[in-house]
């Protein structure tokens, strides 16, 4: 499917080979065909990588608009451009949760976001806000790869990726991206809690993250928001959850707290929270970051083998604040 829209060029291959292979079907303001012209990646940074469908855009040094080529899962394919200077972005657009801005925002104004949710998302509810933070969906993982510059011409095509002095050059004109996973990977353990077979409920949270990536040069951005997060039991005292974000935002007047929402047998609700900014903004290793807390002692409760009524959109939380050295 071929559209033409504000001189955006999409071709989008639903099926597993170019449906204009021979000769020039193709709408192009130009009076010849380009000339041939490959885009492939190379997944040795995500060698995991299950992306449905990648997209590569490129976006003309000098002018307005972007040529856009959507090809089915890890392949690349058959993508032909005029001659010219480019910067170009490859990344999966394959979900209805990590969603990319549109492409007239151009090739620096491109970013990645999360729609909005719940506070308790896997209960089914809660509020949409947190104070003053929205809450924001986890994202799922997002594979990109910007390339600052990149020439075709009739001997070949050279590139060379963000921040690097290497140039590339292929006289067969095959452009390689190598996609890496975008999406910092997090986890939680909340350790010592006393008290775990009187809960009926429960779910996490985590404030102060960033909304926004910028895609050409991976800047974590945007209003702070809260990421709502499933809680399970994990052993006899222990909880634990895992999550991908964008990953923290730099400013020190935003916090990082994990919260924990507890609904008790007898009805009773308790939240607790934790300030783990340390733990987030100084892991060694941001793109995977293990947050660990403990000492909760949850008030006694009976416990019940029936559910009841349950309604995760009521008031009545007793909130409790655990100081920590994080």
């Amino acid at each position: 499917m071929l559209r033409c829209i504000n001189k955006i060029i999409t071709i989008l291959l639903s099926g597993v080979s170019l449906s204009a292979t021979g000769g020039c079907s193709m709408i192009y303001d130009y009076d010849t065909c380009p000339d041939s012209f490959i885009v492939q990646s190379d997944w040795k940074y995500a060698p995991q990588a299950s992306p449905e469908s990648m997209a590569y855009l490129f976006f003309p040094d000098k002018g307005e608009g972007c040529w856009r080529y959507d090809f089915p899962g890890r392949q690349g394919g058959e993508a032909p451009i005029p001659d010219g200077k480019y910067h170009v972005l490859s990344f999966n657009d394959d979900s209805n949760v990590t969603i990319i801005s549109d492409p007239d925002c151009g090739y620096r104004g491109i970013k990645a976001y999360t729609c909005c949710s719940k506070l308790y998302e896997s209960l089914g509810g809660g509020p949409d806000s947190l104070g003053n933070q929205q809450v924001s969906a986890c994202p799922t993982q997002l594979w990109c790869q910007a390339i600052d510059s990149m020439q075709l011409s009739a001997n070949g095509v050279y590139w060379s990726a963000p921040g690097s002095k290497k140039q590339s050059f292929s006289p067969q004109k095959i452009l390689t991206v190598y996609p890496r996973p975008t999406m910092a990977s997090y986890s939680y353990e909340i350790n010592d809690v006393s008290g775990l077979d009187g809960v009926r409920r429960m779910c996490a949270a985590i404030s102060g993250m960033a909304s926004e990536l910028s895609l050409c040069d991976m800047t974590r951005a945007g209003a702070p928001v809260t990421l709502p997060l499933k809680a399970e039991r994990s052993g006899e005292t222990d909880i634990y959850g895992e999550f991908l974000t964008v990953g923290t935002i730099n400013s020190s007047t935003v916090p990082n707290r994990l919260l924990l929402y507890v609904w008790l047998t007898d009805g009773r609700k308790f939240s607790y929270s934790f300030d783990v900014t340390g733990q987030a903004r100084n892991a060694p290793d941001p793109m995977n970051v293990h947050i660990k807390v403990s000492g909760i002692e949850l008030p006694q409760s009976t416990p019940s083998d029936s559910d009841g009524a349950f309604d995760v959109n009521v008031d009545g939380w007793v909130e409790i604040i655990i100081d920590i050295n994080a």
